[in-house]
C-alpha cells in the first residue's frame, strides 16, 4: 500500500463511492426512499370525486388515481384495526367531493407509484384534514415523516401530538351512514349482516355476495340486503364466484 492510500491501482476514494452506492440500493429496498424521488415543487390543490376506499391510508378518485395521505398508516390487511381504519376514511371520503392537495418539498409518489397528498373535506360546512380525522379516530398512526427518515411535512407536529394522545379502541368501528336504498340494513358488526337481511353489500365495488358464496365470510359489508331483488335495485350486482 503507498502513502497515497492505493492498492493495485485501487483507491480509498473509489471505495467508499462502491460504500455510498450500496447503502443507496439498501434504503431504496427497504422503502426509506421513494422509486419516484421527485420532490413537489409548489404547493397545489384541486378538488376531486373519491371513487374507492382501498384501505385506511389510500383511495383512488373517479379518474383512477391512487393517492397516499402523507404522513399516516393504517393497519395491513389482516391486522387489528384494518377493518376499521378502512371503515373509518370510507365514511369520511367515498363518492365525496375532497379537495386534494400536493405539498411543496414533500416527495410527489410514493414506491408504489401513489401520489402523495393531503386529503380535505367539507362535513357540516367545516374543513376536516383526513389524515387528522384518522389519526384521532385512533385507528392510524402518525409515520412515514422527517422522525422515521423521510421528509418533514407541515402538519408532521400536530399529527405527532395527536398520535400521542389517541391510543387503538378496543372495540370495531361500525360505519354511521345509514342505508337508504329498501330492503336494507347496516351490519350487525364488522363481519355479519342481521340474519334478516343476510345479503352483504360491499360499497366500493357495488357487488354483493350471498350466503355461501366463495368471498362471504371474508367480505366485510357497508350495507346488508334482504334479498337479491333489493341488492340490485340498489344498484348492486351479484359476485360472479
Amino acid at each position: 500500500m503507498s502513502g497515497h492510500g492505493t492498492v493495485r491501482g485501487f483507491t480509498w476514494r473509489t471505495a467508499a463511492a462502491i460504500v455510498i452506492a450500496a447503502l443507496a440500493s439498501m434504503l431504496v429496498v427497504s422503502g426509506a426512499v421513494p422509486a419516484d424521488a421527485a420532490v413537489v415543487k409548489t404547493t397545489t390543490t384541486h378538488k376531486i370525486t373519491v371513487a374507492k376506499v382501498i384501505d385506511g391510508d389510500t383511495i383512488v378518485t373517479s379518474k383512477g388515481t391512487k393517492i397516499r395521505l402523507i404522513g399516516v398508516d393504517a393497519p395491513e390487511s389482516g391486522q387489528r384495526g384494518y377493518v376499521s381504519a378502512t371503515r373509518v376514511l370510507r365514511d369520511l371520503l367515498y363518492k365525496r367531493t375532497v379537495w386534494v392537495t400536493a405539498v411543496k418539498g414533500v416527495q410527489n409518489k410514493d414506491a408504489h407509484g401513489r401520489l402523495l397528498r393531503y386529503v380535505k373535506v367539507k362535513v357540516n360546512g367545516k374543513d376536516r384534514d383526513a389524515g387528522q380525522h384518522l389519526i384521532n379516530s385512533g385507528w392510524v398512526k402518525a409515520r412515514y415523516d422527517s422522525r422515521d427518515g423521510y421528509q418533514k411535512h407541515p402538519r408532521q407536529s400536530a399529527y405527532r401530538s395527536a398520535d400521542a394522545k389517541y391510543a387503538m379502541p378496543r372495540t370495531s368501528y361500525v360505519m354511521k351512514r345509514v342505508p337508504s336504498a329498501s330492503g336494507s340494513a347496516q351490519p350487525a358488526s364488522t363481519w355479519n349482516c342481521p340474519k334478516a337481511f343476510p345479503i352483504k353489500g360491499n360499497a366500493p365495488s357495488k357487488i354483493y355476495h350471498k350466503p355461501g358464496g366463495r368471498y362471504y365470510s371474508a367480505t366485510t359489508p357497508e350495507v346488508c340486503f334482504k334479498s337479491e331483488s333489493a341488492a340490485k335495485k340498489a344498484g348492486y350486482r351479484a359476485s360472479k364466484v
